[in-house]
């Protein structure tokens, strides 16, 4: 009997937890940040974002944010609900209302509510970018459109992404430039082809990089990067600078050396150290680092260093060259959303534009803000945050605890005395139980009343054959 007991209370603390356990707020990926068993890192194609110097993409994108949890993928979305549940194999970042997502048929299609578009035989999909999607299909890629119509077929051995009409792609001559319809526009024949921006290309063969139109003539030649805020980098005997979309020389070539344009500033060096110029090559923030990063959200994140190579301490500046957080970071992330993931002792955290630590470093692994949240991590499970910090459990609709009641306005006192009554005693808005969970417990119950019962018959039944047993015993005596 002991052992049913225990059985008994066993069945009952599992089943009543199991009921209770309403909401997720741990998953094992969140985004598209992964986690290998021994680092954590941003898993991303790299050459979706040119413009992103690196920073993690947001999590939520048309509203919604890809999660994983027992190798089962799905979708929260900013309310705090489970918006698509978790079914699928893999899922991919929302754009343009639609998200490739891995079903026992291959790539499915689906949008921002669920509903199956179309599917794809291929082993891997990537986001829509201006009406279009590229995918992988036996190591070669191809295009679709919105409806799923393959618009370029999986001919190509590399190809980036649909920008300003044109696709870079490469066959075994090279890369080169097709049009959305997969027309070849630029034969291929460069060892290197970015996506056009501003009217005009970064290409690469051998050592010079070179500026091209969309005609294929080159711009200018010896430029380090593409267009960005209108101006690459170059490099002449006197220095580093930058020429515009014409091919001119925009900031003359006097630097040391140049990092990329951002919110219209260039981080530049002269005499060891870094400060800022405008678009224009005028002094904006005087030179007083040993490293500096691009603006991101009105700050920039800059280093100091004591032997001129290696970072000791990072921290971060205002677009006037006022230092906001001071630079005792051991390492940092460029600001978005308002916020900037800092490393102290290993762990993560979050200092805000006043400077403040609004998240104490705490986490084996932090991402970027956007749109006020982010993805943490530590001993291998992720978790999604809010602007404060604090994590955000989310729930299937049906799941979702119940709003607490609405205040009641007080009501004007009356000069009668009234009689004395206890309030009724309410439970705590944090505590409603939801219609899912009620009735997980009603089962849980029905199940423990039915097995106490068997328990009950059970032990009725071996009483009873003892009895018959021990009068069998007798009678037999008395016959002899």
């Amino acid at each position: 009997m002991k052992k049913q007991l225990i059985c008994l209370l066993a069945s009952a603390f599992l089943l009543t937890s199991v009921a209770l356990a309403a909401g997720i707020g741990a998953f094992d990926s969140a985004g598209c940040n992964v986690y290998t068993g021994s680092s954590y890192y941003a898993e991303f194609d790299s050459n979706y974002d040119i413009d992103a110097y690196g920073s993690d993409p947001p999590l939520f994108c048309d509203g919604l944010a890809p999660v994983c949890l027992n190798g089962l993928w799905g979708y929260v979305d900013r309310n705090g609900f489970v918006a698509i549940d978790l079914a699928y194999s893999s899922a991919g970042s929302f754009s343009e209302g639609r998200a490739f997502v891995g079903t026992p048929d291959g790539i499915s299609c689906i949008d921002t509510e669920g509903n199956l578009l179309f599917t794809l035989p291929c082993q891997q999909a990537f986001p829509y970018s201006n009406g279009l999607a590229k995918f992988r299909q036996d190591d070669l890629y191809g295009f679709v459109d919105l409806n799923g119509n393959v618009v370029v077929k999986p001919v190509w051995l590399d190809a980036g992404y649909a920008a300003e009409g044109f696709i870079s792609v490469a066959d075994e001559n090279g890369y080169g430039y097709i049009d959305y319809s997969g027309s070849v526009f630029i034969t291929p024949q460069y060892e290197v082809a970015a996506e056009f921006s501003g009217g005009a290309a970064y290409v690469q063969n051998g050592q010079t990089g070179m500026l091209i139109n969309m005609e294929g003539d080159v711009i200018y030649e010896n430029v380090y990067s593409g267009l960005i805020d209108g101006l690459a980098v170059t490099q002449a005997e006197t220095g580093w600078g930058f020429v515009d979309a014409l091919g001119k020389i925009a900031v003359d070539c006097v630097w040391e050396d140049v990092d990329l344009p951002s919110e219209g500033l260039i981080g530049v060096r002269s005499g060891g150290k870094w400060g800022f110029i405008n678009l224009d090559g005028e002094i904006v923030i005087d030179f007083a680092w040993d490293f500096v990063w691009p603006f991101s959200d009105g700050m920039a994140m800059v280093a100091v260093s004591s032997d001129g190579y290696a970072v000791d301490q990072y921290g971060f500046i205002n677009s006037v060259g006022e230092q906001v957080v001071a630079c005792e970071y051991d390492s940092a992330k460029s600001f978005s959303g308002g916020r900037a993931a800092v490393c102290r002792d290993g762990l993560w955290g979050y200092v805000d534009a006043l400077g403040s630590e609004i998240v104490p470093c705490a986490y084996e692994f932090a991402s970027d803000f956007h749109d006020n949240y982010a993805v943490t991590g530590s001993n291998g499970v992720f978790t999604v945050i809010d602007a404060q910090g604090n994590p955000i459990t989310f729930y299937r609709e049906e799941e979702a605890p119940l709003p607490p009641p609405p205040e009641e306005e007080p009501q004007p006192e009356e000069e009668e005395e009234e009689p004395l009554v206890l309030p009724e005693k309410e439970t705590p808005s944090g505590q409603k139980t939801s219609v899912g969970t009620i009735i997980a417990i009603v089962l849980a119950g029905l199940f423990l009343l039915f097995l106490a019962t068997a328990i009950i018959l059970r032990e009725v039944n071996i009483r009873r054959r003892r009895r018959r047993r021990l009068i069998s015993r007798g009678r037999g005596k008395h016959g002899k």
